[in-house]
């Protein structure tokens, strides 16, 4: 049923292009909803991949983020309190 699908389209579109006179490809830069370009543009690095994930899973690493962040939110709420803990 795909095939036959696209067959009407690329049909369609051939019909179009020749009776308006449009071009071949469409003209202009992307849009940002166009998800075409994901899968063309491999010249990119990727921005993540297994080993950030695995790198990012380890136990300790967690621990020490969770007790920064919550250091620095004790440090905010106090020095918003005038230096008194709450």
């Amino acid at each position: 049923m795909a095939t036959l699908g696209k067959i009407l389209l690329d049909g369609t579109d051939i019909i179009t292009r020749k009776t308006f006179d449009y071009p071949d490809r469409p003209t202009g830069e992307r849009k940002a909803w166009d998800l075409s370009k994901f899968a063309e543009d491999q010249s990119k690095p990727a921005r993540s991949t297994k080993y950030l994930t695995k790198f990012y899973e380890i136990d300790d690493l967690t621990r020490k983020r969770n007790a920064l962040v919550k250091n620095g939110f004790k440090a905010i709420r106090k020095a918003k309190n005038n230096g008194r803990d709450k």
